[in-house]
């Protein structure tokens, strides 16, 4: 088997289980500081962002907003449902992710490319990295725009890829001269 072929089994299992350890601390201190404060009738939940949840949500942003559409008609019926509903629903989101992110990998990164797993090991470890920088920003409205910062460049970036892949699969034509 080749060893690239473990991107699409290793990508969701270890980004699933960071997104668990992260939103689920970042969620537990949020709880904890909202308990602790004016309580849950202030405007303080929306104030309260912990920097492990934040990083859980830049890190899965297209997850979590479609977990979150999935948890929309679960607050339409019931108004006081918990949040963190849709942190859970976002959990098997967060697994397909980065199950076709793995994927892509594989079949853009191949053996005869000449880039190897430790380059692309770095490469994901440096997409969390930056998702990190992203979240410790101190306002909370940085969570939407580092989320669609991020994952807009990586959508261009595999589009870009994928484009110029095409283009150089196809036979360049013939150009007619002119006499």
């Amino acid at each position: 088997m080749n060893a690239q072929a473990q991107f699409r089994r290793l990508l969701p299992v270890t980004q699933t289980l960071l997104a668990i350890f992260f939103g689920g601390c970042g969620e537990w201190l949020r709880v904890q500081s909202i308990n602790n404060g004016v309580g849950w009738n202030s405007t303080l939940i929306f104030h309260t962002w912990p920097w492990p949840l934040k990083i859980a949500l830049i890190l899965n942003f297209p997850a979590v907003l479609i977990g979150g559409l999935f948890a929309w008609p679960g607050y339409i019926l019931s108004p006081n449902a918990p949040e963190y509903l849709e942190l859970l629903l976002s959990i098997p989101f967060v697994a397909i992710l980065w199950y076709a992110i793995g994927y892509w990998l594989e079949l853009k990164f191949r053996a005869t490319d000449g880039c190897s797993n430790l380059g692309l090991w770095m490469m994901i470890f440096g997409f969390d990295l930056i998702c990190a920088a992203g979240a410790l920003f101190p306002s909370t409205s940085t969570i939407p725009y580092c989320g669609t910062a991020v994952w807009g460049a990586v959508s261009l970036l595999i589009a870009a890829s994928t484009i110029y892949d095409r283009l150089r699969s196809k036979p360049f034509p013939a150009t007619k001269r002119i006499s």
